[in-house]
C-alpha cells in the first residue's frame, strides 16, 4: 500500500524516505520535497528501503512512489484480450493549511493528477506549474479531495459532496494519504478475432 504520511518525530520531523526505482520520478519528487522544507533520501529498491526505514531516522515514507501505470493482462477466452490498468482520476482538491497543502500537492502529482489549491505553494518548481491550478473553490468539479483541518469543516464538506449529483467523490482525511484511492481502475476488453481468435465472440452483443 502506497501512503504519504506525516508522523510526529521530535528529532527529525521533516526527513522523508522515497522507495522507488524510477529515477526521473524520484528526482522530481525529491526536488519538490526539498523546496517544501523536507530532507529527502531515496532508496532504489524494497530491500534497501526497509534497511533505511528501520533506522528510525524518518518521519515519513513514500513506498513505490505511485500506483499510477499499473497494468496487468487478465485471463480470458481465445479471441479476447483483457487489460487491467490504473489511470489518474483528474482534478484533486487540496484543502488544508499551508503545511498540509504541500503534502497534498505531492500526493496528487505522483499519481498523475492535477492538484487544485486556493493558492499555488511558493517556490513550486517550473516543471510542476502546469499541474497545480489555483481556484477560489478547489472542491468544485473535483474527482477527489485531500483534507486536513477541523472536524466540523470536514463534516460540512462531506455533506456538500453527498448532496451534489454525479459520481461519488472520495475524501481522504490526512495527514496520511493512501495513494491507491487517487487512481481509478479500468479494464479494457479487446476482440482479437481478426487475428485468429474465436469467431463466436463476434456474435456477443
Amino acid at each position: 500500500m502506497q501512503t504519504i504520511e506525516a508522523r510526529p518525530n521530535q528529532e527529525l520531523p521533516t526527513r522523508v524516505l522515497l522507495i522507488d526505482d524510477d529515477d526521473e520520478l524520484t528526482e522530481l519528487v525529491t526536488e519538490y520535497l526539498r523546496r517544501e522544507g523536507f530532507q529527502a533520501d531515496v532508496a532504489p529498491d524494497g530491500e534497501s528501503g526497509v534497511r533505511q526505514a528501520m533506522t528510525g531516522q524518518y518521519a515519513a515514507a513514500v513506498l513505490d512512489a505511485t500506483p499510477l501505470g499499473a497494468a496487468l493482462e487478465l485471463p480470458g477466452p481465445v479471441g479476447e484480450r483483457n487489460l487491467y490498468r490504473t489511470q489518474p482520476r483528474g482534478r484533486v482538491a487540496c484543502v488544508g493549511g499551508a503545511g498540509a497543502v504541500g503534502r497534498q500537492v505531492l500526493a496528487a502529482l505522483v499519481t498523475g493528477n492535477m492538484a487544485v489549491v486556493e493558492a499555488v505553494p511558493p517556490g513550486l518548481p517550473v516543471a510542476l506549474r502546469d499541474w497545480v491550478l489555483a481556484a477560489p473553490d478547489p472542491v468544485a468539479g473535483c474527482a477527489a479531495v485531500l483534507f486536513e483541518g477541523e472536524s466540523a469543516v470536514l463534516l460540512a464538506l462531506l455533506d456538500r459532496l453527498a448532496r451534489q449529483g454525479g459520481p461519488i467523490v472520495p475524501v481522504l482525511a490526512g495527514p496520511t494519504y493512501t495513494l491507491d484511492i487517487l487512481v481509478q481502475e479500468q479494464v479494457v476488453s479487446t476482440n482479437t478475432t481478426a487475428a485468429g481468435g474465436n469467431a463466436n465472440l463476434m456474435m456477443i452483443g
